[in-house]
């Protein structure tokens, strides 16, 4: 019994250490914001409360003031009192007694019963104002400090899931480049075995193996570039070198380079008649290519079908690169260009990927004064990748 105890307690306490470690930070900023509201709820309430005694205060002092006046003046039988200020208290007046004088007035008994001691208006209009800019300034200051606290608390709640996020992607980055590197190397390995263990391949098995071994090395060749890519967009984002670029040419000449990837009847190419120029950096235009491409062959299969559509746009170029794949959700057009954002979790298959490779090209279209779309219909209805980049006349100026 005493195992089953202390077993249960085991399991409640490391499952409470695992929620504060995962949502601990939740609560502590939910715990401080309501703490500090509180706090400044009850600093409000009781500034509050003192501007209201304060203002009591002055009316029971004047009250106390008429109460000692009008008996001093009632008894004085020899000296009859002036209608107006008095002199003794400028916040009072002398004046005839009648139903207007007000709750504070009071007659001058037993000798001058006529005659009332009262506050005077333009006093009661003071005190009132006093008391109602001093409310006012409470409810204002506290509604401001509620405000900036409000503002601060999102700030730092901001800062500390931002680091808690990027915490969380450089790890995520650190597992997939882990794995990413250690695939191709195991496949190499695998074959090299075997090649030195069995000797009696015939020339289109060993072809087969190579081709699926050099699949493996431009793949880590790719994700190598990434990194590199990466970094260098991290330090300063220089290094690119603007040139102009026959595109057809250039298009046709890369994916001749990806055979082993897509072979010449999966691809359709869609061009101009006339030929188009761009102003790109080669290298990373190659990086962009090899991104989508990438994304193509590892969601949609060895046989993916690709159309290649060059159109033009203004000042711009664009490219369109339409596979016949799985396709995703539309409403993931602008999360795919996310560093570290996959979309396993929409497909039916688990993919390789370090999930930056869309953001880097992206990344890299903008420094090219260009940029990059996604779109798709959604599920099994393909995808599309639109590159967009600075067009240039035949004379070599911009568009």
């Amino acid at each position: 019994m005493s195992f089953m105890k202390g077993y249960f307690s085991s399991r409640f306490f490391n499952s409470s250490l695992l929620f504060l470690r995962k949502h601990g930070y939740h609560l502590l900023y939910f715990l401080s914001l309501i703490s500090l509201t509180s706090l400044v709820a009850w600093w409000s309430i009781f500034i509050r409360q003192s501007i209201v005694y304060q203002y009591k205060s002055q009316y029971e002092n004047l009250a106390l003031s008429i109460e000692t006046f009008a008996l001093l003046l009632g008894h004085d039988a020899g000296t009859e009192p002036q209608i107006g200020n008095f002199s003794e208290d400028n916040r009072l007046e002398i004046n005839m007694c009648n139903s207007d004088n007000g709750a504070y007035s009071r007659p001058l008994k037993p000798h001058w019963p006529d005659f009332c001691l009262a506050p005077t208006m333009d006093y009661i209009d003071i005190v009132e104002k006093e008391f109602r800019s001093k409310t006012i300034m409470v409810f204002g200051e506290s509604g401001f400090l509620i405000l900036i606290l409000f503002i601060s608390s999102f700030m730092l709640y901001r800062l500390v899931w931002l680091d808690k996020r990027s915490d969380q992607e450089l790890h995520e980055l650190w597992s997939r480049v882990t794995h990413e590197i250690k695939t191709p190397i195991a496949g190499v390995k695998a074959f090299l075995q075997t090649l030195k263990t069995h000797q009696k391949f015939t020339p289109d098995e060993i072809e087969y193996f190579v081709d699926l071994a050099l699949k493996q090395i431009a793949r880590q060749e790719q994700l190598a570039d990434n990194i590199l890519v990466g970094r260098r967009l991290e330090d300063d984002g220089s290094g690119l070198f603007l040139e102009k670029i026959s595109l057809d040419n250039y298009l046709r000449d890369y994916f001749k380079s990806k055979s082993l990837l897509v072979s010449s009847d999966q691809v359709i190419y869609e061009f101009p008649k006339s030929p188009v120029l761009v102003s790109a950096d080669p290298n990373a235009l190659r990086v962009i290519f090899d991104n989508i491409v990438d994304n193509a062959t590892k969601y949609g299969g060895d046989r993916v079908k690709l159309k290649v559509r060059v159109s033009l746009e203004k000042s711009f170029v664009q490219i369109t690169v339409t596979d016949d794949g799985p396709g995703f959700h539309p409403k993931y057009k602008n999360a795919i260009f996310e560093a570290f954002r996959r979309l396993d979790e929409e497909l039916p298959v688990k993919t390789h990927g370090s999930g930056m490779g869309l953001y880097l090209s992206r990344q890299l279209a903008l420094k090219m004064k260009g940029d990059m779309s996604a779109f798709s219909e959604g599920k099994d209805k393909g995808a599309s990748v639109m590159l967009l980049l600075k067009r240039i006349k035949s004379n070599g100026t911009s568009k």
